[in-house]
């Protein structure tokens, strides 16, 4: 079973292939085992995705991303290419499963 990151935005409004909830639901009920892809947990808060290059310390990065942010509302996920470093922040719903695909991960400090 491989792991993959799914980043998408669709577009509001009606088209040929649906309105705006049967595309985007059409995408979830995919990962989730509609067409008997996927039957784990899927995690699924964020709607964006960016690489980007920045200091080592990924904790000063990522406490710069955190600053103009609401903890309430806002939240990331960031980690090293290639190592196990991720760090999490903001109002995640899903630890649990989110920790499923990052065992390594631990809240920024």
């Amino acid at each position: 079973m491989a792991n993959y990151w799914l980043s998408f935005t669709v577009h509001n409004g009606d088209r040929p292939k649906g309105t705006y909830k049967e595309r985007r639901d059409h995408i979830y009920n995919t990962a989730k085992g509609g067409l008997g892809l996927l039957t784990r947990p899927i995690w699924s808060e964020t709607t964006s995705y960016i690489l980007f290059q920045a200091g080592d310390d990924i904790d000063v990065v990522g406490r710069s991303i955190a600053k103009g942010l609401d903890g309430e509302v806002d939240l990331f996920l960031i980690g090293k290419v290639g190592f196990k470093s991720e760090r999490y922040w903001g109002a995640i719903v899903q630890p649990t499963t989110m920790k499923s695909f990052y065992p390594t991960m631990i809240p920024l400090k």
